[in-house]
């Protein structure tokens, strides 16, 4: 959470050195929100004769300026281009989770590895002895609960 805190330093600063037009798009409670809860303890400087990808920014603070890029700056026909650069994104890191983490292919890796599963091992149940009082207390339990049925 603390990263967040410092990624509001960051988003606050290169908010300041943006054009009033963008900064007019993004609602006051937004902008608020950035100012009230920025942790203030950053020493980061925005540096106007690099892009913002050399800025060494982090992930936290890309995720703000993209969320307010997407909602508040871009037009419809941009939004629906992102969309696509996210809807592919999204897929091809599921993919790569998929091949990663595949449950077929945990079953392969044993056979390649000669490593066979283990045997299952039941655990004996206990009986409990033929205990004269266990069955008497059993069967007046069985007595109530007829009783309480039948009322």
């Amino acid at each position: 959470m603390a990263n967040y805190y410092m990624a509001l330093d960051e988003v606050d600063e290169i908010l300041n050195h943006m054009d009033n037009k963008f900064i007019s798009k993004i609602p006051n409670d937004i902008i608020e929100i950035i100012r009230n809860y920025k942790s203030g303890n950053n020493n980061f400087k925005y540096d106007l004769t690099k892009p913002l990808s050399e800025q060494n920014l982090q992930k936290e603070t890309l995720e703000i300026l993209s969320y307010l890029n997407y909602n508040f700056w871009l037009n419809e026909d941009d939004k629906q281009k992102y969309k696509k650069i996210y809807y592919d994104n999204f897929l091809k890191n599921e993919n790569e989770k998929r091949l990663k983490y595949n449950p077929d292919d945990i079953f392969k890796d044993r056979l390649k590895n000669n490593i066979e599963p283990k045997e299952n091992v039941l655990m004996p149940i206990k009986k409990e002895k033929n205990n004269f009082f266990i069955n008497l207390i059993r069967k007046l339990k069985a007595i109530i609960k007829k009783k309480d049925v039948n009322k």
